[in-house]
């Protein structure tokens, strides 16, 4: 009983914890991303922004959207999504509209005439795009962005997964290096799927380290130095080795993720957070003594 109760105290905690963690983040999107308002376009704002739906400006739809249009409004280049008939409009809103956070791609606005939803548009801006243009250090301060938009979305209500679509295409960088997730097809949170994108953002690290897509188990790069030198993305600049090795640990531990365990006190992507600030932290220390050595 007591084993119970110890057990039950640390889930608790845990989970007040990951309140605690909502509320700072809410409270930092508010400062960064400005109040939690939607703007309601008009149809015709929509109609003139896509040239009345032609097809020069439509993108690939996927998932919850039937058309995807990329197009000016305002002087402003935005995403306009299209949801598709077998998805209640007025329900997306209420949970799609709750999403505000500043390493997620921000909504702007919906039109709901037309049943659509307005969202801020960056151009060739994801990571593979910039990749050889950023450094070590910026990679691993972009891992922790995703992580804490991963977490962010899971303490939702409704909570959503971002649903086997994490990759370094929908990790977008910013003129400050910070990343932003786009959910191309957001899904509503449900646990026996969160291990999809467990194991997709310990992919999304590999692909931080080496540059490109990872096919190959994590293990075989933690065997042998020569091997994790030979892996490294040079255009990154000189890795540290002691964090390389973190990282690929915490990578494996992610891929190899197969779903809630008992034994765990917190929600797994909490504790890969917690990780990956320790990593962080010392990331950010030795390239500050780079920099000083090299003044």
């Amino acid at each position: 009983m007591f084993g119970r109760r110890r057990k039950a105290l640390k889930i608790f905690k845990s989970l007040r914890e990951i309140f605690q963690l909502h509320q700072r983040q809410h409270r930092r999107a508010e400062k960064q991303c400005g109040p939690n308002t939607l703007r309601e376009y008009t149809a015709e704002e929509i109609k003139l922004a896509t040239h009345d739906f032609s097809d020069p400006v439509l993108l690939q739809a996927q998932g919850m959207w039937s058309s995807v249009f990329i197009a000016p409004i305002k002087d402003e280049t935005v995403a306009i999504k299209f949801l598709a008939q077998e998805y209640c409009f007025e329900d997306m809103v209420e949970s799609l509209g709750k999403i505000k956070h500043p390493n997620i791609l921000a909504m702007k606005g919906i039109c709901s005439e037309l049943r659509c939803f307005v969202y801020e548009y960056m151009e060739n801006c994801c990571f593979d795009d910039f990749k050889r243009n950023i450094p070590w250090q910026d990679r691993i301060r972009i891992a922790a962005d995703v992580c804490s938009a991963l977490c962010y979305l899971y303490q939702l209500q409704p909570g959503f997964i971002v649903q086997g679509h994490l990759s370094a295409s929908n990790v977008l960088i910013d003129s400050e290096i910070s990343a932003k997730v786009n959910l191309e097809q957001p899904e509503v949170y449900r646990t026996s799927e969160l291990v999809k994108d467990v194991k997709a953002f310990g992919k999304l690290i590999l692909h931080l380290l080496g540059g490109y897509e990872g096919t190959s188990t994590v293990t075989y790069y933690l065997s042998e130095a020569y091997v994790q030198l030979r892996f490294l993305d040079e255009t990154a600049g000189q890795w540290p080795m002691e964090l390389v090795e973190e990282l690929l640990k915490l990578s494996e531990r992610c891929t190899s993720f197969q779903g809630w365990d008992d034994n765990l006190r917190e929600p797994y992507m909490v504790i890969v957070m917690k990780e990956l600030k320790l990593i962080k932290e010392k990331a950010d220390q030795i390239a500050s003594h780079a920099r000083e050595n090299s003044q």
